[in-house]
C-alpha cells in the first residue's frame, strides 16, 4: 500500500483527480467499465490475478494506461501489450513523472484510475 500512496501523491502533485484505487480484479473491472477517466495506471498483479482483462476493457474504451510491476522482465506482458509502457516497482520517480505527464498531455485530461 505504500506504493499506492506514493503514486497517489505523485498524481495529486500533477493536479489529477483519482478514481480508485482498486485492489481486486472485480473492483478494477467495475471502475474500468463504469467510471469516466482519462488514463489508468494498472498494477499487473492484483492479489494473484493478472490485470490484463482490465487492460483489454480500457483498450476497447480507448483509454490509455501504463502498467506497473514488481517484475522487471517485459515478457510478463502478453504479446498484445508488448509495446505498452511499464514502470517497475519500486518506482523511479523521474520515469514515473515522465510517463504520467505524457499520459496527461496525450489525453488532455487529469483524471486517472489506479489499480
Amino acid at each position: 500500500m505504500l506504493l499506492v500512496g506514493l503514486l497517489e501523491d505523485v498524481l495529486e502533485s500533477l493536479d489529477t483527480a483519482i478514481v480508485g484505487p482498486a485492489s481486486t480484479m472485480s473492483e478494477a473491472l467495475a471502475l474500468a467499465a463504469g467510471e469516466n477517466f482519462n488514463f489508468a495506471v494498472l498494477d499487473i498483479n492484483l492479489h494473484g490475478e493478472k490485470v490484463f482483462p482490465v487492460a483489454d476493457l480500457l483498450t476497447e474504451r480507448r483509454i490509455p494506461f501504463i502498467f506497473s510491476s514488481g517484475y522487471v522482465a517485459k515478457n510478463v506482458l502478453p504479446e498484445r501489450y508488448a509495446d505498452a509502457a511499464v514502470i517497475a516497482k519500486p518506482f523511479d520517480m523521474d520515469r514515473l513523472v515522465t510517463l504520467l505527464r505524457g499520459l496527461i498531455e496525450r489525453t488532455g485530461g487529469a483524471s486517472t484510475q489506479t489499480g
